[in-house]
């Protein structure tokens, strides 16, 4: 139970930080 937990915290945090990263950073990703 404590994994499932974990998964989803850590998927929720890279979920945050790569839509982040992707509205800060949208010119290299077009590039």
């Amino acid at each position: 139970m404590r994994l499932l937990i974990k998964t989803l915290v850590v998927g929720y945090i890279v979920k945050r930080v790569a839509k982040s990263y992707l509205h800060r950073e949208p010119a290299k990703i077009a590039e």
